[in-house]
């Protein structure tokens, strides 16, 4: 039998060093994987490593967007996880905005990325939305 390798697809862009940035976001526990780190505090750390998609939804990876993007899949996985209460998506989607403006990103095409995250993000928090694992061969 050929060895097996397990993989998951659908990431375009590897952090190449860490990420850190104060959130306000406070979990009621600290928040550690293999790539994401969140204290209570709301210290978020994201790994050198850490692979993410991008801006989802038919948007361009515009400059002015990429770290709002690594920040919002980054919390949208703790949730879709478990690990992060829901009740952070709104706040997690404010950060996007924000960091969109700050980065700057047109104010009306930060608003209309917005708009597709509240109208078109909850489905990306499920639990069902994680990744699933492949393999390669598959017999």
């Amino acid at each position: 039998m050929a060895k097996r390798i397990h993989f998951k697809s659908g990431y375009k862009y590897q952090l190449q060093y860490d990420y850190m940035e104060h959130l306000p976001i406070q979990p009621l526990h600290p928040i550690k994987t293999n790539f994401i780190r969140l204290d209570q505090c709301g210290n978020l750390v994201i790994l050198k490593g850490y692979a993410w998609d991008g801006v989802s939804g038919g948007a361009p990876d515009l400059n002015a967007m990429m770290r709002a993007s690594l920040k919002h899949d980054a919390l949208y996985q703790l949730i879709a996880q478990g690990l992060l209460d829901i009740k952070w998506r709104e706040v997690a989607d404010n950060i996007f905005l924000q960091d969109c403006k700050i980065d700057g990103l047109w104010p009306w095409f930060a608003q209309a990325a917005y708009n597709a995250v509240r109208l078109f993000g909850k489905k990306y928090v499920l639990p069902d939305s994680r990744k699933t694992i492949k393999r390669a061969p598959t017999n």
